[in-house]
């Protein structure tokens, strides 16, 4: 159980943990890791993050959900839960980021 903001800010060392979980041999150092179909300031995908009232009830409907990764991901040997996650940070909190350049082909 990964969070998704791990893979976000520390790809090589979420990576390294899947691979030590699976038994299988580390990545090398030179290894890099890309994000595909990401877009930059996804925030703006819908009109979600524009219309508080929404988004408030949203939040409110996810809260268990919430509750139950802050517990699970501590449990399933992971890195305890972002800080995202204990503030309740969701894409409509990030910053805009410009789209990053797709990996290798």
């Amino acid at each position: 159980l990964l969070h998704q903001e791990s893979l976000r800010l520390s790809p090589q060392v979420s990576f390294q943990a899947l691979a030590s979980w699976l038994g299988v041999g580390p990545f090398p150092s030179s290894a890099s890791f890309h994000r595909y179909n990401a877009m930059g300031g996804g925030r703006h995908r819908t009109d979600l993050c524009g219309n508080a009232t929404l988004l408030e009830h949203v939040r409110a409907a996810l809260a268990p959900e919430y509750e139950a990764l802050e517990e699970l991901l501590p449990l399933a040997g992971g890195a305890p839960p972002p800080e995202s996650l204990r503030l309740r940070r969701s894409r409509c909190d990030l910053p805009l980021e410009p789209p990053e350049e797709e990996g290798p082909s």
